[in-house]
């Protein structure tokens, strides 16, 4: 009992958001704990969330059942999956996702069944798929802004051209780098574009040092070399950036007719013009974003988010693991409904999407490889009876009734 409560108090402080690193640890070691006493803790843990519900204390048949879904909880929570599965070796909290997502799932199809006496209804038919569909890659066009253009996808690796007194090589895994020969030599400051597909993404180093990860369907303006007193880049779409630390030079990012300003520093910026707002989110340093006479400094974990009516809002506490997960090689949802998901589902398998009847409003927590294929995705919706139609061949998904 003693170890009970001492894991029912780091679990709460967990929940709260109060747990030290230390705590996180205790709790990581626990969860990852194959010992019969710790697993027993763990099922009792876990219902103790659910002691609440009349009808969970009043139905054995409920009981039993949910106490089974626990086993299988512990079983996900304790196991390390290879490459090829869902997830690999995860962080403590996405194992809480995982637990967390198991329960939605079975909670919300076995407890109407079991209190209304009704048998579970034989699952139809979840989803057809005509031909798979790969994920994207590392895939750009750079365009050097004399009428030159380069295909990213099959230009061998090593120098690609010179501008600016910048030489611009193609390295291996989607990198492009800038080296700055002499910039002493250049009277005036040259631009390339930098501009991802559909279901592309790459990583580029700029001739200051900076790195920018671009996101599917996504750009960057540039110059081969920074010769002004203010370093400026213009981006569309989605990018993540580790801008190298001068003083002497502020690095502004223009974004939809608005600025981020920062001296050193890593942050995301998610702006396609298909969401609902342009999401700034800072990770390390400071940053201030601009619009009009309108502006917020950030702090980390903070985002600033600015709607299409021109209001700004400054959102505290921001998952940033999962906002910077795309970089990172996961496609990650947290809450998320179906239209956000398959925006998503657009840019990264270059699919169209096309809703038969009213969008199913329901909302799903995952975390998928960026390099899984469609398929391993849309099981999201098959566990939550969401129907669909995949055709790979004319790149087509269709979300139904």
């Amino acid at each position: 009992m003693e170890r009970l409560r001492e894991f029912e108090k780091l679990f709460q402080h967990y929940v709260e958001n109060t747990c030290t690193a230390d705590e996180v640890d205790k709790l990581m070691a626990f969860f990852e704990s194959k010992d019969p006493e710790d697993i027993e803790i763990k099922k009792t843990l876990f219902q103790n969330y659910l002691n609440d519900d009349a009808a969970y204390k009043t139905n054995p048949e409920l009981q039993k059942r949910l106490s089974e879904i626990l086993d299988k909880i512990i079983e996900t929570l304790s196991v390390n999956k290879n490459n090829t599965g869902i997830v690999k070796r995860m962080k403590f909290r996405n194992w809480m996702k995982i637990a967390a997502a198991i329960l939605i799932v079975f909670l919300g199809t076995y407890t109407y069944n079991l209190l209304t006496n009704k048998k579970p209804e034989t699952p139809v038919a979840k989803g057809k798929i005509h031909q798979d569909v790969a994920p994207g890659g590392n895939r750009a066009t750079l365009d050097l802004g004399d009428g030159k253009y380069i295909l990213l996808d099959d230009s061998p690796e090593g120098i690609l051209a010179m501008q600016n007194n910048s030489t611009i090589t193609k390295l291996s895994d989607g990198q492009l780098l800038y080296s700055d020969n002499n910039s002493k030599k250049a009277t005036e400051e040259v631009y390339n574009k930098l501009s991802t597909p559909r279901g592309g993404q790459y990583h580029i180093t700029l001739s200051d040092g900076s790195q920018v990860w671009l996101n599917a369907a996504s750009s960057i303006r540039y110059p081969a070399t920074f010769l002004k007193k203010v370093r400026t880049v213009e981006i569309s779409g989605e990018a993540y950036l580790e801008v190298a630390a001068n003083p002497q030079k502020p690095f502004i990012v223009k974004v939809n007719g608005s600025e981020v300003r920062v001296l050193g520093t890593r942050f995301n910026v998610m702006a396609y013009e298909n969401e609902q707002s342009v999401k700034t989110t800072l990770l390390q340093g400071a940053v201030e974003f601009r619009k009009d006479e309108n502006r917020i400094k950030l702090n980390p974990g903070q985002q600033s988010e600015l709607l299409h009516d021109g209001s700004l809002k400054l959102i505290n506490n921001v998952d940033t693991d999962l906002i910077i997960a795309w970089k990172n090689g996961t496609q990650s949802f947290h809450n998320a409904d179906i239209a956000t998901i398959m925006r998503s589902v657009e840019r990264w398998y270059d699919v169209e999407v096309e809703y038969k009847g009213k969008i199913p409003n329901r909302r799903f927590n995952g975390d998928i490889p960026r390099g899984a294929n469609l398929s391993e995705l849309l099981k999201l919706f098959e566990v939550n009876k969401i129907n669909y139609l995949l055709d790979g061949q004319n790149k087509k998904l269709t979300i139904l009734p």
